[in-house]
Parts: structure tokens; sequence; C-alpha cells
């Protein structure tokens, strides 16, 4: 179980992240994921798989490019992020605030690795807390049918 992929794969963003020139976005995702995620324990490392994925898939469809040097990212990228999240139904509270601080995480190792990424954890935490209070409840906590409005095209 420890070793579910091999080392070096992000698991749902090999396309995403396939062109990865030096000082490019998915050069530092690719070096953040094996120099900071893969030796962690198996349940935090793929929880930062699956964000990193998820990041590197919404930079692909709606840019910077991920093969765009690491400058073009700024903080409300990283923000609007959480964002797409949202809008393509990511609405887990839970794991938009995992997120938030996932790539709160990344942006400081950027800074480590000669970066500058100014998305501090508070900063991130703040956006997904802002975030959060504007979804309808989980539908285990919600005390209303009405509440669960909004969540699928169905509605």
């Amino acid at each position: 179980m420890a070793l579910q992929h091999e080392a070096g794969r992000l698991p749902g963003a090999e396309e995403a992240l396939a062109d990865r020139p030096a000082g490019s976005i998915a050069e530092a995702i690719t070096a953040f994921h094996a120099s900071w995620v893969e030796p962690k324990l198996v349940t935090v490392r793929r929880g930062y798989e699956r964000s990193l994925a998820l990041f590197a898939r919404d930079l692909a469809e709606n840019g910077p490019a991920p093969a765009e040097p690491t400058t073009a990212l700024t903080p409300e990228r990283l923000i609007a992020h959480l964002d797409w999240r949202i809008s393509v139904n990511l609405r887990d509270p839970g794991e938009l605030q995992r997120s938030a601080l996932h790539l709160a995480r990344f942006a400081a190792w950027l800074g480590e690795h000669g970066a500058q990424l100014d998305a501090s954890r508070e900063l991130m935490r703040a956006a997904s807390a802002e975030r959060v209070a504007q979804l309808p409840p989980p539908f285990h906590v919600a005390t209303d049918a009405a509440q669960l409005r909004g969540g699928s095209a169905s509605d």
C-alpha cells in the first residue's frame, strides 16, 4: 500500500505536466512532488498528489499553462483554483481547506527554492474559509431538503 504507483508519477496529471521546461510551473510541481511529497506517509502523500494533480489540470485548462515560468503564478491564481474546484463540483469543505493548505505549502516550497510566491497559509486558509461559508451545508448536516439544491445539473 505504501507504493501505490511508481516514484516520480503524479497520477492524473501526466498529460498536464508532460512539457516541463526548466523554471516552469510543471517542473516546480514535479520537483515539489519528488522532493517533498513522495517521502511522506501514504495518506499525506495521496492528499497532496490529489491537490497537485487537480491544480495542474486546472492550469492546463485555464492558464497559466504548466509549461510557463513559475513567475506566472500569483497568490490570486492559487485562490482562483479554489473557485475552479467549486465550479467543477469539488465542494467538500474539508478537501477545499486541505487543498488551500497544500497550495500554500507548495508556495512556501517555491520560496525555499528561489521563486517568490507569497501565498501564506493564513491567506489560503482565509480564502478557503470564505468559500466554505458560501457553500450549502454538507448533506449530513442539512436540516432541510432545500439546502441541498444547487449541487447538480438536475436541480
